[in-house]
């Protein structure tokens, strides 16, 4: 039997029936027709060529190559193909949810920064605060050193002590 230029055995039309989970019968109709169903044509370039663009549009010119198993990716604008195995496809989907971890982390400890940072200038405002009560308890001290005591006379009293500011008239 001949299809597209090509002679097809008897092993040949079992291997594409098994292939296709169809009978022999089925393949043999359809090379004797001379024309597959596109669906089969589709599957066929899948399995056989790797070709992703017959799954999906934006899989164009990406393939899987048979050999190896390995995703290849379309030649782009000065750029050489590369191939990804499984494993590194794995790799790529751990950095994603490691990423997507350091992301969520990110976002704690900056809720925490922020948080941080209002207590930090809480505690501030109380140093100020601080600071301003130590400067009245300062000037208040510097007040009472310039007094001077003068013990008071007073007749059936107990003795008492005045403070003076040592000026005329206070």
């Amino acid at each position: 039997m001949m299809l597209g230029g090509v002679w097809l055995t008897r092993d040949m039309i079992r291997d594409m029936a098994a292939e296709l989970g169809v009978h022999r019968r089925t393949v043999a109709r359809w090379f004797k027709a001379g024309k597959l169903p596109k669906s089969v044509e589709a599957l066929l370039d899948i399995t056989r060529n790797g070709n992703l663009g017959r799954i999906h549009e934006e899989w164009d010119g990406w393939n899987i190559d048979a050999k190896t198993g390995e995703l290849v990716t379309p030649i782009v604008y000065r750029a050489r193909r590369r191939t990804y195995t499984w494993r590194d496809i794995f790799k790529i989907q751990i950095t994603y949810q490691q990423l997507s971890a350091l992301k969520s982390i990110n976002a704690e400890l900056s809720a925490k920064a922020g948080d941080q940072e209002k207590a930090i200038e809480e505690l501030r405002a109380k140093v100020a605060n601080q600071q301003r009560a130590m400067e009245r308890l300062e000037s208040c001290l510097a007040e009472l050193t310039s007094t001077n005591v003068v013990p008071m006379d007073a007749p059936n009293q107990d003795r008492g002590y005045l403070l003076s500011s040592g000026k005329p008239g206070r």
